[in-house]
């Protein structure tokens, strides 16, 4: 996570409060297919129950 740092992040949060996606790419025979926004809209959905999951700790 180091090169994040560099960045002007408008929130300041601790390093494991943070998940990234680095890169997210789909096959050209399957574009058009909302395949990418499925992907985005799931790693959300994760991120948000992981984040809840912790917070009932």
């Amino acid at each position: 996570m180091y090169k994040y740092k560099k960045i002007p992040w408008t929130l300041q949060v601790p390093d494991e409060d943070v998940m990234a996606l680095h890169m997210l790419v789909v096959a050209p025979d399957f574009r058009g297919r909302g395949l990418g926004e499925m992907l985005v809209r799931f790693g959300i959905y994760f991120c948000k129950k992981f984040q809840s999951k912790d917070d009932q700790d």
